[in-house]
C-alpha cells in the first residue's frame, strides 16, 4: 500500500476552517469559494481515508482524528512558510498589538516571544495585559490585533489553544492551609475562576477568608511569598520550587482554566504570523 502524499493547500484549508470556524470564513481568509474550500477537505480525507470534520446544520465539528491532523498540519506549514521566505528572501515585518492577562506575560510566554522574535526580528510586538473582561472589547474597538483569554472549560470565547489544571500553591515553608479559616491571597473581583475557587471551598466545607485581592500577578504572589496566604495559580504559572497542596491537605480539587486565542477581523500579516506561531507553540502534544 502507497503511503499518501499530503498537499499543503489541503491542509491549509483545514487548518483554517477549524481557526475561523467554517468554510465560508476560510474561504474569505484564503481567497476561495467556499465549495473550493469543501472540496480540498474532502480530497484531503478521500487521501487518508479518515473522517476529518463533521458537517451539521449547527456548524462544523473537528473530529478526534482531525485534532491529530491539525496539530501536526500547523507545524508542516510554518516550517514551510518560513522556509518559503528564507529562500524568496520575503521578510515580514509590521507591529502587532497582543493582549493578555499579566499572569502569561509573567510566566508562559517570555521564551516563546523571544524565540518568536529571533525568528522574526521585524515585526515589533506590543503587549497590553489586563484581564480577559477587559481585553474583550479592546479587541471589538480595535486596539488589540489579538489576545489570549482566559476562560471556563467549554466557553465559545476564541480558540482554545492550551488547557491548564488550577492548583493551589503557597511558598515553600510556609504552611497557611493549617490556619482556620484559611487566609487566601487571589486576583481581583473580575477574575472568572475566582467565585470558583470560593465555590469548592464552600462545598468542601473549608473556612477561609480573603486577606488580599491584587491586581497583577507579582501582587499576589509577593502576598503568598510572605507566608501569610496560599493561593490558586495556573499550573504554568507556579514559580520554581513552590509547595503544591491538595486533597492530602483538606482542599478540594478545582477547575481546569483554558487558554483561547481569539483576533480582530482582517488581521494582518504579521498578526496572522504570531497567531500561528502561538497556537503551535502552546498547543498541547497530541495523544499518542
Amino acid at each position: 500500500m502507497m503511503r499518501p502524499t499530503l498537499d499543503l493547500d489541503q491542509l491549509r484549508a483545514l487548518v483554517t476552517v477549524v481557526e475561523t470556524g467554517g468554510f465560508t470564513q476560510a474561504g474569505e481568509r484564503l481567497g476561495r469559494t467556499q465549495s473550493a474550500i469543501s472540496m480540498q477537505i474532502r480530497k484531503l480525507e478521500d487521501s487518508i481515508g479518515r473522517r476529518l470534520l463533521d458537517r451539521s446544520p449547527r456548524g462544523v465539528s473537528v473530529t478526534l482524528a482531525g485534532e491529530q491532523i491539525v496539530g501536526l498540519a500547523r507545524r508542516m506549514l510554518q516550517l514551510h512558510d518560513e522556509t518559503v521566505d528564507s529562500l524568496t528572501g520575503t521578510i515580514t515585518s509590521g507591529a502587532v498589538n497582543l493582549g493578555m492577562p499579566d499572569d502569561y506575560a509573567e510566566m508562559i510566554l517570555p521564551p516563546l516571544l523571544a524565540r518568536f522574535a529571533a525568528d522574526y526580528p521585524l515585526i515589533e510586538i506590543n503587549v497590553r495585559c489586563a484581564p480577559t473582561v477587559e481585553l474583550i472589547p479592546r479587541l471589538e474597538n480595535g486596539e488589540l490585533d489579538m489576545a489570549l483569554l482566559t476562560r471556563h472549560r467549554g466557553d465559545p470565547i476564541g480558540r482554545l489553544i492550551k488547557q491548564e489544571p488550577l492548583v493551589w500553591v503557597a511558598a515553600p515553608g510556609f504552611r497557611p492551609e493549617l490556619m482556620d479559616p484559611i487566609p487566601l491571597a487571589l486576583f481581583q473581583e473580575s477574575c472568572l475562576f475566582r467565585p470558583l475557587i470560593a465555590a469548592a471551598l464552600d462545598k468542601a466545607g473549608r473556612r477561609y477568608r480573603i486577606a488580599f485581592s491584587g491586581s497583577s500577578i507579582a501582587a499576589v504572589l509577593a502576598v503568598v511569598k510572605s507566608g501569610l496566604c496560599l493561593t490558586a495559580l495556573a499550573r504554568g504559572s507556579v514559580p520554581p520550587g513552590w509547595r503544591f497542596i491538595g486533597e492530602a491537605e483538606g482542599l478540594p480539587p478545582l477547575p481546569m482554566e483554558e487558554i483561547a486565542l481569539r483576533m480582530r477581523p482582517s488581521p494582518t500579516q504579521a498578526a496572522r504570523l504570531l497567531a500561528r506561531y502561538l497556537v503551535t507553540e502552546m498547543a498541547e502534544p497530541a495523544a499518542a
